[in-house]
């Protein structure tokens, strides 16, 4: 999986935190002890946005179903301007994950709970890469159901955002600054996933928080 900064860039960061601080004999075991943050960093930064593997670092590949929507208010309203928007209301639909990179394949189940699923690909579509929004041709309209729209699609990043790179820089930093602060030396060198603690609030600090701010999955 994607690591979203490198050893590197933290160390450069980490000014005045050096390998004997925290109880290693040699740069090389400092260095694999710094590289395993990184990788921690950048998976506590994917559930911190509830974002899939590899989506700030390449895209993720993604199927989602969502439900069909009913008809019924287009049906209650008189005049042919307040039907069409109520038919286009009907027709949009957001993808869980945006920015979106691209789109395998889009499909339609007709077929009620229960029943043997029959999918037909819905080739008249429009779909805002940046937010996720796509808008179903009235001719392909997903009939309404559990489940009966299904998408598959790349979202995500082709490269790391500045934002999130610097937020992985941040917390790794943060942890080693932390680490030395509380005189752990002699215990890293046997260091255990227990001792990173990213979400502690000295660690996930405010300027963390912001940076990771706009990228986090949106409620549905």
């Amino acid at each position: 999986m994607a690591k979203y900064c490198s050893l590197t860039q933290v160390e450069d960061m980490a000014v005045g935190v050096i390998y004997q601080d925290l109880g290693f004999d040699e740069q090389s075991k400092f260095d694999k002890f710094v590289d395993s943050l990184v990788d921690r960093a950048s998976r506590f930064i994917d559930r911190q946005c509830q974002r899939p593997d590899n989506f700030f670092n390449g895209g993720a590949t993604i199927t989602e179903y969502q439900d069909g929507k009913s008809d019924t208010n287009s049906l209650t309203y008189s005049g042919t301007s307040r039907a069409s928007r109520a038919d286009k209301t009907r027709r949009t639909y957001f993808l869980e994950h945006a920015p979106v990179i691209s789109v395998t394949s889009v499909y339609s189940n007709s077929n009620d709970v229960g029943e043997t699923a029959s999918w037909a690909v819905i080739t008249k579509y429009n779909l805002d890469s940046n937010t996720g929004r796509l808008v179903i041709g009235s001719s392909q309209a997903v009939s309404e159901g559990t489940g009966n729209l299904r998408a598959i699609y790349k979202a995500g990043y082709s490269t790391t955002p500045n934002d999130i790179q610097y937020a992985a820089e941040e917390l790794v930093v943060n942890q080693l600054k932390y680490l030395v602060q509380q005189g752990m030396a002699s215990k890293v060198r046997f260091a255990q996933p227990s001792i990173v603690e990213f979400s502690n609030p000295k660690i996930f600090d405010g300027g963390v928080t912001e940076k990771l701010g706009p990228y986090k999955k949106r409620r549905m």
